[in-house]
């Protein structure tokens, strides 16, 4: 009896914490200053290179300025590497940065797979940390993830993200 009291006591301990960790907001709300404001100028560095990048007709080996995203992908990886050794849930992350990593990581796609193939320690939990933003994203919209890409809204959104400078 004692024995299943000690289970079910300990069951219910690693439920209440596993439910604790899904929804804790605290490295989120680090990262969220991390991005939103440490690396705000970075930030918005790199979204004036992609516009530019993706006004032209440019392959991403020609274009000089491209290391200019790379503190916003570096963040982002941060964030999955986090992800990935569970310090926080995909949940978490995708109510505080679903939209940027769609916007970084679709815009930047490109420049992530020339570098990887140079390196592919580079960004490596970046695509991952996509990819389950993007099934998230597709659980929630009840739609297949391919209608979910921002595909030639992508140029404007980048504007839009500029144009929210503070």
């Amino acid at each position: 009896v004692c024995t299943f009291v000690y289970l079910g006591t300990s069951w219910l301990s690693i439920t209440k914490d596993a439910k604790r960790r899904k929804y804790d907001p605290t490295l989120a709300l680090k990262y969220t200053d991390i991005f939103f404001k440490d690396i705000k100028d970075e930030k918005h560095k790199a979204t004036d290179v992609l516009i530019r990048f993706h006004s032209g007709s440019i392959k991403w080996e020609d274009f000089p300025e491209r290391c200019e995203i790379e503190p916003v992908l570096d963040v982002l990886d941060d964030l999955g590497f986090l992800l990935q050794g569970h310090q926080v849930s995909d949940w978490v992350l995708y109510q505080y940065f679903s939209f940027w990593v769609q916007l970084y990581y679709e815009a930047s796609e490109g420049y992530i797979e020339l570098k990887r193939s140079e390196d592919n320690t580079l960004w490596e939990h970046l695509p991952d940390l996509y990819s389950d933003m993007m099934t998230i994203q597709s659980h929630k919209n009840g739609k297949p993830r391919e209608q979910l890409i921002l595909g030639k809204d992508l140029l404007q959104l980048l504007k839009d993200e500029n144009s929210m400078r503070s």
